[in-house]
C-alpha cells in the first residue's frame, strides 16, 4: 500500500512526463496543479486503493465512510498488507510469515535491484503546489485514514515478529 502523499507525487509525474493513457483525453498534458484546479477526472483519486479492499459493490468505487468501513472490515482477511514506503521491511515480514515460499524474497530482491534502483525513479519530478496537495488530501481523507490503519496493523505485525 502506498502513502497518499507519495501517490500524489506519482500522479503529478505521470501527468507531466511519464505514463500517458492510450486514449489521451483532454487535459492529459496538464500538470497536477492544473488538473486539480480544473477538477479533471484524470486526477480525481476516487476511492483509490480502498476499492481493492472494499469489494465489488458499486459503492466501493466512491470514497465514502461506507467504503472505508467495508475496506477496514475486509482488511482483517489478509495475513499481511505491505507498504511501498517500507518495502524492504514488507519483504522481510513476508519471509518470516511464509518461510517456505518467501523466505529468500528479501535477499533475491536486493540482489536483483541493487544496480537498478535509479532506473525506476522519475527524473525531474515536479512538486505540486501546497494548495494542490491540500485539496487532494481533503478529497482523499478516507484514503489517508485507511493508509494509516494499514500502516498501524503493519507496525504491530512487524513488532510481533521482532522486526525493528
Amino acid at each position: 500500500m502506498r502513502n497518499g502523499d507519495s501517490r500524489i507525487g506519482a500522479v503529478s509525474s505521470q501527468l507531466s512526463h511519464g505514463y500517458k493513457p492510450n486514449d489521451l483525453p483532454e487535459g492529459w498534458n496538464d500538470t497536477l496543479d492544473e488538473c486539480v484546479r480544473k477538477s479533471s477526472s484524470l486526477c480525481n483519486p476516487g476511492s483509490g486503493i480502498m476499492r481493492l479492499f472494499c469489494g465489488f459493490d458499486d459503492k466501493c468505487s466512491t470514497s465514502s465512510k461506507w467504503t472505508y468501513v467495508q475496506a477496514a472490515t475486509n482488511l482483517d482477511r489478509y495475513t499481511m498488507v505491505g507498504l511501498t514506503d517500507d518495502f524492504d521491511t514488507s519483504l522481510e515480514v513476508l519471509g518470516r510469515l511464509l518461510p517456505d515460499m518467501m523466505g529468500q524474497v528479501a535477499a533475491i530482491y536486493e540482489e536483483q535491484t541493487m544496480d537498478r534502483t535509479n532506473l525506476y525513479k522519475t527524473n525531474n519530478r515536479l512538486e505540486p503546489l501546497e494548495s494542490t496537495k491540500e485539496a487532494l488530501r481533503e478529497q482523499m481523507s478516507y484514503e489517508y485514514d485507511f493508509y494509516h490503519l494499514v500502516r498501524g496493523k503493519f507496525i504491530q505485525l512487524k513488532e510481533s515478529l521482532g522486526i525493528t
